[in-house]
């Protein structure tokens, strides 16, 4: 609450997106977007903490906006028989996204290579997820990592583990120590130049709303429709202000209860 209010004095955005907002019933949200697993619609669908790991029960997605499903086009295509069982009856579209890397970036540099020219890395990761991290790395690269060394998820790093990764990935002959963005983040200045993380580009792929129709177009339409409802709202305070000060009485059909 005290980091949203500094940000709205400070920075005045038009747009604030929050990351595992949903729960957050205090605030007002104006778009729910409802980010889904493959395993969700299947073996873990409803099953919350601890359970599994979702947060609600499902009775909780009436709220949702827009269901965000992370998996590619064919996955999608064999999720679908699922999506319909489970999602249809709330009447909201279902995207498909996946995240692709295109290179390497050094964690604590500018330097940017576009892999590791064959060599052995050593992979860290500390996410929710990390055999999908392993499978993305193994693909990209078309051979697997030396080790995968596996933290918790939302694990804090320490400057000993980033010594200890720097120190085995040099046991083992590794041309770098391979990590997540989300985890350069926490290993940040602790790193050394053998840190790499993935630069990665969001793809998105096909949806219930029919083929060709894009995440893009449906969000354009939705942000468009609050920005109209935004300027709206500002020109009828504007006036209401403005007739407050003169000492007028409301227009017909102004309802400020």
């Amino acid at each position: 609450t005290r980091a949203g209010k500094e940000a709205v004095r400070k920075a005045h955005p038009e747009l604030i997106i929050l990351d595992d907002g949903f729960q957050h019933m205090a605030v007002q949200r104006h778009v729910n977007l409802v980010l889904l697993r493959p395993e969700d619609l299947r073996e873990g669908w409803n099953r919350v903490i601890p359970a599994g790991s979702w947060r609600e029960p499902e009775a909780a997605l009436r709220r949702a906006d827009a269901f965000m499903i992370k998996v590619g086009p064919k996955g999608f295509g064999l999720l679908r028989p699922s999506i319909d069982e489970r999602l249809a009856r709330f009447g909201k579209p279902v995207f498909s996204f996946r995240l692709l890397p295109t290179g390497l970036r050094s964690v604590i540099g500018a330097e940017t290579v576009r892999d590791f020219e064959g060599e052995p890395y050593l992979l860290a990761t500390g996410v929710g997820d990390p055999a999908q991290v392993k499978a993305t790395a193994e693909a990209y690269f078309g051979y697997p990592p030396k080790k995968h060394q596996v933290f918790r998820d939302h694990h804090t790093f320490s400057k000993q583990d980033a010594l200890d990764l720097a120190q085995e990935a040099a046991q083992l002959g590794c041309a770098g120590v391979l990590c997540t963005p989300k985890d350069a983040v926490k290993l940040g200045s602790m790193c050394t130049e053998v840190f790499w993380q993935f630069d990665l580009s969001l793809e998105f792929g096909p949806s219930t709303l029919g083929e060709g129709a894009k995440f893009s177009t449906w969000w354009d339409r939705r942000y468009d429709s609050f920005r109209l409802r935004l300027a709206d709202r500002a020109e009828h305070e504007a006036n209401y202000k403005a007739r407050h000060e003169a000492d007028l009485p409301p227009a017909k059909g102004d309802n400020h209860g």
